[in-house]
């Protein structure tokens, strides 16, 4: 079983590198792979119920083959390195956000290849599901409306009212695109800046959430209509869509536990229990069971589940599973 990493932004990792790899297992939807001195993990949507998602499906294969070959370069070089517990690791996960007729697909990406720390990258792609292309941000407007224009305003005047976090030429960099990347999230546009674009590391993916009902006169009626029908996901997610686990986590003063069987079932593993080993996940028994209740309990950071799904824990973002 691998060891899911947790926590995506401002953590040092020890990890794994290049060579012929010694572990490769493709099942489901999440991808795995182990070699001497990498470790490649990740996640794309199922899109054999839209055309837009077999889109996005063509464009993260792209980014993701990309950046295998960036990881598995690192490792190679790590690996020629003497007394270095250092790995090169790349993992992607995704979000679906959904709102009327309109999708919008947002990749969570971790490169690490040395050094402090990695860096986590979001894409996003937007697009009515029946079509195979996305919208550029400024295809939102309607013709003859310069809608670039009112977003630099509105992600300015937010930077305005919490000044202390950006950079001194936040406004600056924020006045000199010509475009912006984006999502849809519930009923706002979520406008988002790279790491270090416009405000330090620590601050992480700066985002700036701006309601429709703000832009609602300058929008595309066809786009106001179907993002107003759109809902936020949930802090708990299958398969970057909101789910509702059969039991509740639970937050504790210095971790986190999620109710064993009822992840387990979610993602399809299987349980079991024996009177020599105890409870048993894949066959392989489980350490640290916390009993609330009459439920089995374990951290969110424990090393429990198989290769072939995800579990990912973020204490300000929530519980992510995929299979």
């Amino acid at each position: 079983m691998k060891k899911n990493i947790k926590t995506l932004i401002a953590t040092t990792l020890a990890v794994c590198i290049f060579s012929v790899p010694v572990f490769a297992q493709t099942v489901g939807k999440v991808m795995f792979e182990k070699g001497d001195k990498y470790t490649i993990t990740y996640a794309i949507p199922d899109n054999s119920n839209s055309k837009f998602i077999e889109y996005v499906n063509s464009q993260i294969s792209q980014s993701t083959n990309s950046s295998i070959t960036e990881v598995k370069e690192a490792g190679k070089t790590l690996s020629e390195l003497e007394d270095t517990s250092l790995s090169a690791e790349y993992i992607s996960f995704y979000d679906i956000h959904k709102a009327g007729d309109l999708t919008s697909v947002v990749t969570t990406n971790y490169v690490y290849t040395g050094g402090a720390h990695g860096l986590t990258v979001l894409n996003s792609y937007t697009g009515f599901n029946n079509s195979a292309e996305a919208i550029t941000v400024d295809k939102l407007f309607k013709d003859g409306i310069d809608g670039i224009k009112i977003l630099k305003d509105k992600i300015n005047a937010k930077i305005d009212e919490n000044s202390s976090i950006y950079f001194e030429d936040a406004k600056n960099t924020v006045n000199a695109k010509n475009t912006f990347d984006y999502y849809i999230d519930g009923n706002n546009i979520v406008i988002y800046f790279s790491a270090y674009e416009i405000a330090p590391y620590s601050a992480g993916i700066p985002k700036f959430n701006i309601s429709v009902d703000e832009l609602k006169d300058a929008l595309k009626p066809e786009i106001y209509t179907n993002i107003i029908k759109g809902t936020s996901l949930s802090d708990t997610r299958l398969n970057g869509e909101s789910f509702e686990l059969s039991e509740k986590i639970v937050k504790e003063e210095n971790k986190t536990l999620i109710p064993l069987r009822a992840v387990c079932d979610a993602l399809g593993v299987e349980i079991g229990w024996t009177a020599e080993t105890g409870a048993t996940v894949s066959g392989e028994k489980v350490e640290n069971i916390t009993l609330i209740n009459g439920v089995s309990y374990i951290d969110a950071n424990a090393d429990v589940f198989p290769d072939n799904v995800y579990v990912n824990y973020m204490p300000n973002e929530g519980l992510r599973l995929y299979k």
